[in-house]
């Protein structure tokens, strides 16, 4: 009986240290296979916002040629429509809105989104901005 308690006491320890071994190697295997899930949601992420980047970019670019037929039939309506003193006043309006969309173009143009991708909600104020100030371009001579 007593070398069976023996053999016990002695078994128990190399039992609970291989317990605790199997125990460690388990956590190790769930943490890498939580990261890789952690870099798999990274990566879904940027794919995500990559491609939001391009269905904007696509949009603006729509966006901006609306913009230049736009401006080109105030050009003509202005020129239509406007007295000699307004003729020059809506010129000047004209060359404005085309100078702002081409520097929206510009910007659109070389914007590298691997490398900054930030800025697009400035980006956006300024088309905003732009097609306000298109759509009223007649507006203030009503007031």
């Amino acid at each position: 009986m007593k070398t069976i308690r023996s053999f016990f006491f002695a078994l128990a320890p190399i039992l609970v240290l291989a317990a605790c071994q199997e125990t460690a190697e388990q956590r190790m295997q769930d943490a890498d296979e939580r990261v890789r899930k952690e870099q798999h949601d990274v990566e879904n992420a940027k794919e995500k916002a990559r491609q939001e980047y391009l269905d904007f970019k696509a949009d603006a670019e729509e966006q901006i040629r609306e913009n230049e037929n736009e401006i080109a039939a105030l050009r003509e309506k202005s020129l239509a429509t406007a007295d000699a003193g307004k003729k020059e006043r809506y010129a000047k309006r004209i060359a404005e809105l085309e100078q702002k969309n081409a520097d929206l173009k510009g910007k659109l143009n070389a914007y590298d989104y691997d490398r900054d991708n930030s800025g697009w909600e400035e980006f956006k104020k300024d088309m905003n901005d732009l097609e306000t100030a298109i759509r009223d371009f007649f507006k203030d001579d009503a007031k």
